[in-house]
């Protein structure tokens, strides 16, 4: 008997964690290193920020995706996407999980100063606000703007003040770019869940191909503000051509998941090869 409940105890607790769904945004974590300047990289200061920024990306991140598996699970139509997908009660740990979650982040930032902790507690909040109510996810405009404060915050958790890298303006005005190019994608291709769930998301609001033009047109304006923050005329140049090639991947007409990988694809490459270029200038 003792054993069964441990097994069981061992069961609930390793659902509460994959309903913290780490696979689907580990590739985010890394947003905090735009904030470090070069000379910092090798330094052991540097390199103690960085994991605290990295630290705090992750858990703050965790609560996020897991506060939305917990608040979707009625709408989810895949128990790959959301493992708490179906009629099945809540994990006991799931509530500890998420707490300890929010804790964590902000126990992380709080070495990396009071901006890392407000930027911490500006994407927890978002996070909340997105998924639990008042459930901005569920509103145009708004959903697009609560997802965009999840993330972007997380870039600066690194930044030293008096000591950013001249390309961080830049690595942040195309990371918004991509991301809110990426989320419409995402609403196009959650609409019959989205609708099933009642939300009236930017993408059903405008409706998939409205919502595509959309996402493309969004790199007008963010490669307008590239150039404006870009600490040479090369990297302006490179911004603008991945974001010009996002909009490509979310014209694409064909399955709407797939568009999203292949735009998820070109904002990877592109953030990579922009923060390189970044770090030699």
């Amino acid at each position: 008997m003792e054993t069964h409940a441990k097994a069981d105890g061992l069961g609930e607790l390793l659902r509460a964690l994959s309903a913290l769904r780490a696979p689907q945004w580990a590739h985010f974590v890394v947003l905090p290193l735009a904030g470090l300047p070069r000379a910092a990289l090798g330094s052991k200061r540097g390199l103690a920020r960085g994991a605290l920024g990295l630290a705090a990306a992750s858990f703050s991140l965790a609560y996020a995706y897991g506060l939305n598996a917990v608040h979707d699970r009625a709408s989810d139509a895949s128990a790959e996407k959301n493992p708490l997908t179906g009629d099945a009660p809540l994990p006991p740990l799931m509530i500890a999980a998420l707490g300890a979650s929010f804790a964590l982040a902000l126990g992380a930032s709080a070495p990396l100063g009071a901006r890392a902790c407000l930027r911490t507690l500006v994407s927890l909040a978002a996070g909340t606000l997105y998924s639990a109510p008042p459930r901005l996810k569920d509103l145009p405009v708004l959903g697009l703007v609560a997802n965009t404060a999840i993330f972007a915050p997380l870039l600066g958790l690194c930044l030293i003040e008096g000591e950013e890298p001249p390309a961080y303006g830049l690595l942040a005005a195309t990371f918004v770019g991509l991301l809110v190019q990426n989320q419409l994608l995402h609403e196009i291709a959650d609409a019959a869940e989205d609708a099933a769930g009642g939300a009236v998301t930017t993408a059903r609001w405008l409706g998939p191909e409205r919502a595509r033009i959309a996402a493309a047109a969004v790199a007008v304006p963010f490669a307008v503000a590239v150039r404006a923050v870009a600490p040479t005329p090369l990297l302006a140049r490179v911004a603008g051509l991945v974001l010009a090639v996002g909009a490509a991947a979310a014209l694409w007409r064909g399955d709407p998941a797939t568009a999203r990988k292949r735009h998820r694809g070109v904002a990877a490459v592109g953030g990579a090869i922009l923060y390189w270029l970044g770090q030699t200038t």
